[in-house]
């Protein structure tokens, strides 16, 4: 959830929270199988958002995941998007989620569906 306010014309400041979950899986490795755990993780980022032009816009999120599992303990959050207006009030976006991790970087590939309310 992202919540913006307008700076000026072409460029929207804000805060967003979230929730991330990835589902665990076992993996049969050939010589065993190995346990993969389930992931949560909740982000707390500044926004930003520039509109290049009245349907496009590119922004970034920034800011820290704290690590819900056990044994996670979250990292730096980061998540470059581009949205696309289908109308005032509704429009899509393709998102990278990064989360930089002691000992490695959590990242998935997000479209989404926005909303103004």
């Amino acid at each position: 959830m992202t919540y913006l306010w307008s700076v000026s014309d072409t460029f929207d400041a804000g805060a967003a929270l979230g929730f991330s979950n990835a589902f665990g899986k076992e993996i049969d490795t050939g010589f065993g199988s190995v346990q993969i755990d389930d992931v949560q993780f909740l982000p707390i980022a500044a926004a930003g958002r520039v509109h290049v032009t009245e349907d496009f816009s590119a922004g970034v999120d920034l800011g820290y995941a704290l690590g819900i599992s056990e044994g996670n303990d979250g990292g730096f959050y980061y998540r470059p998007m581009v949205g696309y207006s289908l109308s005032e009030k509704l429009g899509l976006s393709l998102s990278y989620t990064g989360i930089s991790l002691d000992g490695g970087d959590w990242t998935t590939i997000n479209l989404g569906l926005m909303m103004a309310l």
